[in-house]
Parts: C-alpha cells; sequence; structure tokens
C-alpha cells in the first residue's frame, strides 16, 4: 500500500494510521474456508498431543534421582535458570492447567464469548467448522454453530497456575515446554 500512500493522518501519524489500517484489513481478510476437514480435526489432536507430551516430561523429571545442570528442575533439584526454583506447588499448578486445556479442547469446558451466556465448544468448532472468519466469530455470527451449554472457563479454571505463575506464566510456558 506504499505505493498509494499520500502522507495523510487520520488518528497519529502516517505510518501508525497505516499501521493500524494494516492491522484492521488482515483481521476483515481472516475469512479462511476449510479445505482439508481432518486437517482441521488434526489440529486438535496435536494441541492435545501438547498436554500429553507435557504430562510425560513432568514423569520424567519427577522421576530423576541427580542434581546436575537441571534446565528444567524437579522440586528436588537446583534449577540453572536464574532466580527461578520448581516447587511441588508449581508442578502441580502446571498440571492442574494442562487439565483445563485438555478440558477445552475436548468441550467439556467451554471458551467464553462476551457477547453469550452459552460458551463456545472448541472440539465441536475443530471437528465440524466449514470456515474461520475471524471477525465473524469475534462478532457472534460466526460463533452460534459453536455454542453449547455447559460449564464455562473462568479465573477459577486456572486458579492453581493464576495463583502460582501469575502475569509470569508466558515464562514458565516458554520454559517448560
Amino acid at each position: 500500500m506504499q505505493d498509494y500512500s499520500r502522507g495523510g493522518t487520520l488518528v497519529m501519524d502516517a505510518e501508525s494510521d497505516a499501521f493500524i489500517a494494516d492491522v484492521i484489513a488482515a483481521i476483515h481478510t481472516a475469512d479462511f474456508p476449510v479445505a482439508d476437514a481432518a486437517r482441521l480435526s488434526g489440529v486438535r489432536e496435536r494441541l492435545k498431543a501438547i498436554t500429553r507430551l507435557s504430562r510425560g516430561n513432568w514423569q520424567a523429571i519427577l522421576a530423576e534421582t541427580d542434581d546436575n545442570r537441571e534446565l528444567v528442575p524437579s522440586p528436588r533439584q537446583t534449577s540453572l535458570m536464574p532466580g527461578r526454583s520448581v516447587t511441588q506447588e508449581v508442578v502441580d499448578a502446571w498440571l492442574a492447567a494442562l487439565d483445563s486445556v485438555d478440558a477445552l479442547l475436548d468441550g467439556e469446558l467451554l471458551v467464553p464469548h462476551w457477547r453469550f451466556r452459552q460458551g463456545f465448544d472448541l472440539r465441536a468448532y475443530f471437528e465440524t467448522a466449514t470456515q474461520t472468519d475471524i471477525v465473524m466469530l469475534l462478532a457472534g455470527q460466526g460463533a452460534l454453530p459453536f455454542l453449547a451449554d455447559g460449564p464455562i472457563a473462568d479465573a477459577d479454571s486456572f486458579a492453581a497456575a493464576n495463583a502460582v505463575f501469575g502475569d509470569d506464566w508466558p515464562i514458565f510456558a516458554l520454559w517448560f515446554n
């Protein structure tokens, strides 16, 4: 779009206004037909593999008995990460968060949608969606086929993780994965 820019401003300045316009255009055009339903359904399975592998990783970490240069230590080991340690509370919170993520992926726990009392069923989405239109999903019309009654995820769904990790959860997610 640079070739067509006249250098005017809308809100702030020409560069930031152009960026905002490009972001809006990107979101508006994020409408993808599902060309391969099995592949979309496979996304859910791959996401579930992540939680399964994370649990397996923790089984191996907790089984270790040495204390030699541990990148991700058990509660009995010393971390290579400066100022970071892993307690049993951290392990338990991580495993509880994995349970909540699995419940979301299985449709047993629903994703909240700002517009509806019902929740968004991720399993139904991954298994039956014929398109992904981000704008329509966020606006609500695109979410209608995937709404369901049931427990909806909230802060309590991740209470242990919130209490232990707080705003540092992205650091732990990178560290543990």
